[in-house]
C-alpha cells in the first residue's frame, strides 16, 4: 500500500467486489486510474490464483507482488500473458520499496 501511496494513489486492502472476490490491494489516483495488487507469498499460491483475471475488467493496471524467490517468474510471465497482461512488483535492492519488474500495460 505504501508503494501505491508513493505513486498519487489512495489504497485500501482486501476490498470485496460485487462480484463476491475479494482482492489484496485496491489503489485509485486522481486520474481516475485503478491498480490492483495481488500478493502472492508461495509458488503454490501464484499457480492456484485462477480468480484473478475477474479483477481485469475493472482495474487499468495489475499486478502480482511477491518475494523473488517465491517463483521462476520467467515460466509465469510467459503463462500470464498468454491468459492476460499482469505486471510485477518486487521489492527494491535497497528493500524499502517496491520496484516495477514487469509493466502492466
Amino acid at each position: 500500500m505504501r508503494w501505491l501511496y508513493d505513486q498519487g494513489y489512495v489504497a485500501v486492502s482486501e476490498l470485496v467486489l460485487n462480484n463476491g472476490r475479494r482482492m489484496d490491494v485496491i489503489g485509485f489516483n486522481k486520474d481516475n486510474q485503478i491498480v490492483i495488487i495481488e500478493v502472492k507469498v508461495s509458488r503454490n499460491d501464484l499457480i492456484a490464483d485462477d480468480k484473478w483475471t475477474s479483477y481485469l475488467d475493472v482495474c487499468d493496471s495489475l499486478y502480482f507482488c511477491m518475494p523473488p524467490y517465491v517463483a521462476d517468474w520467467s515460466y509465469e510471465k510467459k503463462e500470464l500473458k498468454e491468459k492476460a497482461v499482469a505486471g510485477l512488483l518486487l521489492p527494491s535492492k535497497r528493500g524499502k520499496s517496491l520496484e516495477i519488474a514487469v509493466l502492466s500495460t
